[in-house]
């Protein structure tokens, strides 16, 4: 499921915010998924997300979630 809820974020350059009835997941209909994908060059890598109840801090957790895939994207591209 935890796959399911992050694929979409891996393709995608910028991030995803899905809240409850709006996941790609129908069993977890209470839950949030802040995500984004990290890159390689053009090529995908992954995504990393913060998985949260309907109520979190999203002012906060955005740029938390951003700002951890924007270092990995670094790490990838100085390999």
């Amino acid at each position: 499921m935890i796959f399911r809820l992050l694929d979409r974020a891996m393709e995608s350059r910028a991030i995803q915010v899905s809240v409850g009835l709006e996941n790609t997941v129908e069993e977890l209909p209470d839950i949030s998924v802040v995500a984004s994908g990290y890159r390689q060059g053009a090529s995908s890598v992954g995504s990393i997300g913060l998985i949260g109840p309907l109520r979190m801090d999203y002012s906060r957790v955005i740029p938390l979630v951003e700002y951890a895939a924007s270092l990995l994207t670094t790490m990838f591209e100085d390999r």
